[in-house]
C-alpha cells in the first residue's frame, strides 16, 4: 500500500517499505517451494505459482498507474465544457415564483412515488403519514 501511494503521489517509495515487500516476496516464495519439494518440482513450481501471480499483478497495477500518471503530466488541463456568458448578455433575473405549499410538496412526492416516511421526514413533520399532515393543516 505504501508503494501504491508513493506511486501515486509521484515520490520515491521509502527503503523500508521496499525491502519488506521484497522480503515478503521471498519469504512466501521459498515457503511455498519448501512445501512443494516433497512432490518433486512440479510440485514446488506448482505451489509457488500463486505468490508469483500475485507479485506479477501488483506489478501491472503499478505499471498502469505510471503509464496513467505520465499521460496526465504531459496534457495541458482541459478547458470547461460550459462557461458562464458574459455580464453584458446574460438576462435579467426573472420574478421569483413561489414556494408551493406544504400539502402541494407533500402531493407531489406522493404522486412521485416517494414513501410516507421518506415524505414526512424531508418537510420536516416527523409523523410518518403524510396524509395526515395535510389534512392536520389549516385550510
Amino acid at each position: 500500500m505504501v508503494v501504491l501511494d508513493a506511486s501515486r503521489r509521484n515520490r520515491p517509495v521509502p527503503r523500508l517499505a521496499g525491502w519488506s515487500l521484497g522480503a515478503g516476496i521471498v519469504a512466501t516464495v521459498g515457503a511455498n517451494l519448501a512445501h512443494g519439494v516433497g512432490h518433486g518440482p512440479i510440485g514446488s513450481l506448482v505451489s509457488a505459482w500463486p505468490a508469483l501471480a500475485l507479485v506479477g499483478s501488483f506489478e501491472l497495477l503499478m505499471m498502469l498507474i505510471r503509464a496513467g500518471r505520465s499521460t496526465r503530466t504531459g496534457e495541458s488541463e482541459p478547458e470547461p465544457q460550459y462557461r458562464a456568458a458574459p455580464l453584458s448578455v446574460q438576462e435579467e433575473p426573472s420574478e421569483l415564483t413561489v414556494a408551493p405549499t406544504q400539502e402541494q410538496t407533500v402531493r407531489t412526492r406522493h404522486e412521485a412515488g416517494h414513501s410516507q416516511r421518506a415524505i414526512a421526514r424531508s418537510v420536516g413533520t416527523g409523523c410518518g403519514m403524510p396524509e395526515v399532515c395535510v389534512r392536520c393543516e389549516p385550510r
